[in-house]
């Protein structure tokens, strides 16, 4: 199951199993809405959120899994059944953050975020100033709102002939951040 479908008076996503994020995404979008996915729109969005799932408007929002309101899942007997926190709170909370284990999940009901703007970037400074830029990063980290999520880290690009020349084959400090507007 693929499909996506999206209540936005409620700001809640159904997600069948196999819908990815950019998915997700694509749908709740018109409506000034997002999911709380992470940094790739291939991903699995059922898997993500049931891993725990923190990505790019984690600091406003926090966890993926946390927004879990209910799910489809078959359990261990073959049966199967809709669970939230007023009809199976245990399995329920287990399944936020825990994975699979526990029952299939065969789709999700996720809670969705007001996002209707997001800006984002990427700044790739040389390998050698890793530590001056990485040190300047962190101290500008003490002073931005939530609603700023920031990475930075030393990446090794592949030297792969897909890889944009001025980036193949070369290290880099990388500075990421996602600012999410209008709230």
């Amino acid at each position: 199951i693929t499909d996506v479908v999206v209540d936005a008076d409620a700001k809640v996503a159904r997600v069948g199993a196999g819908a990815q994020w950019q998915a997700v995404a694509d749908a709740a979008a018109p409506h000034g809405l997002a999911g709380l996915a992470g940094s790739s729109g291939g991903v699995g969005t059922v898997g993500y959120t049931l891993g725990g799932g923190i990505g790019w408007l984690g600091r406003a929002h926090g966890f993926a899994c946390n927004r879990v309101i209910a799910a489809d899942v078959v359990l261990a007997d073959g049966s199967t059944k809709r669970i939230d926190d007023a009809s199976d709170p245990d399995l329920t909370w287990a399944l936020r953050g825990g994975g699979g284990s526990f029952a299939a999940v065969t789709a999700l009901e996720i809670g969705l975020v007001d996002a209707p703007q997001i800006y984002g970037g990427t700044l790739f400074f040389p390998a050698e100033r890793a530590a001056e830029v990485l040190t300047a990063w962190r101290a500008w980290t003490d002073s931005v709102p939530e609603t700023v999520t920031s990475t930075g880290r030393v990446i090794n690009v592949p030297p792969f002939p897909e890889v944009p020349e001025p980036l193949r084959g070369k290290s880099f400090a990388i500075v990421q951040a996602v600012l999410l507007m209008g709230e």
